[in-house]
């Protein structure tokens, strides 16, 4: 994908978003198990405001007056709140995938969206340095989605919750530019 404005971006990944919650809220006294629960729960909602577009999708003949929300400026923000139990967050698997595996969050619920953001490596169509623009891309669009975006650590420990990947680019880079 391309545009006049001398950048070309290409799909990094798209953006499939679910429902994600602390493990003791999904079973707790008003437990999660499906899309109509989420009414006697918290919304986290983050700057991206999807949580009206998927309660269309899954509840889409019902109507939920007095939703509880609360807002954040950063998607990584509400993905902390529901760490801490205070609600229900929606926000791309990838993002949480380490999250999900470790059990500090769970899907209560198996239903999601698609949306049509996604992520995207963008660079200058002439970038000044070609040889490292095309290895760093090589080397970004070469990564499992979930390592582009996700480590080990808890979210609420990384100093930079919005890049997540755990690789070292610089020893890749390198060897890769001496390698011409």
């Amino acid at each position: 994908m391309s545009d006049r404005t001398g950048l070309v971006a290409d799909p990094l990944f798209a953006s499939d978003l679910i429902a994600i919650c602390h493990p003791d809220l999904a079973t707790g006294s008003r437990p999660i198990t499906s899309p109509q629960d989420l009414r006697h729960h918290v919304l986290l909602e983050d700057t991206h405001g999807h949580w009206p577009l998927f309660l269309e999708k899954a509840l889409p003949d019902e109507q939920i007056p007095d939703i509880r929300t609360m807002n954040f400026s950063q998607t990584s923000l509400a993905i902390d709140a529901a760490i801490a139990r205070q609600g229900v967050a929606l926000t791309n698997r990838e993002f949480v995938a380490a999250d999900l595996e470790a059990s500090r969050l769970c899907q209560p619920f198996s239903f999601s969206i698609q949306v049509t953001e996604g992520y995207y490596v963008v660079a200058p169509r002439e970038p000044r340095n070609p040889t490292v623009v095309a290895v760093v891309k090589d080397w970004l669009m070469g990564q499992p989605a979930t390592i582009k975006i996700s480590s080990n650590q808890p979210l609420h420990k990384r100093s930079r919750p919005h890049m997540r990947a755990p690789l070292d680019m610089s020893d890749f880079l390198a060897r890769e530019i001496q390698d011409e």
